[in-house]
């Protein structure tokens, strides 16, 4: 009987949401004929979108001043050339790499990270440590769906 209860216990509240789910809020980015699909951080933030000659970017902006950006044209300036200046990371000209992760602590006590796919990226920037894990949980779901 112990063990028929403790199973239960087990299967219970294994599957009860841990409260993680609340830190995520979905969001569905629609910029001209392209549509982003993105679970955030559940705190205050400002969306804005541009549109550039060889493709789309968007970047949300949280109320601690860090941010989420998504880049299909490197020309937009998002992260802009002066934040890549101040972690001392010179990003590469000519071709876009592909597949890859780069990111790290900025100078400020800060972290940042960027996922470059296909030549687009998403990342975010001015992130503290005690948010860093749910910033690398949003990034994971950015999917496009158009």
């Amino acid at each position: 009987m112990k063990t028929i209860l403790i199973l239960f216990l087990v299967l219970y509240f294994g599957s009860y949401p841990s409260g993680k789910e609340k830190d995520l809020v979905k969001q569905r980015i629609k910029i001209e004929n392209h549509v982003l699909l993105i679970s955030t951080p559940n705190y205050k933030n400002k969306l804005s979108c541009y549109v550039g000659g060889h493709g789309i970017s968007f970047d949300i902006k949280f109320s601690d001043k860090a941010q989420i950006f998504y880049n299909a044209d490197k020309a937009l300036g998002i992260p802009t050339s002066d934040f890549y200046k101040s972690i001392n990371y010179v990003y590469p000209l000519g071709e876009i790499p592909r597949d890859t992760i780069i990111g790290g602590e900025q100078p400020n006590g800060k972290y940042w990270k960027e996922k470059i796919i296909n030549g687009n990226s998403i990342g975010y920037i001015n992130v503290s440590k005690s948010k860093k894990e749910v910033f690398d949980k949003s990034i994971e779901t950015f999917k496009k769906q158009k």
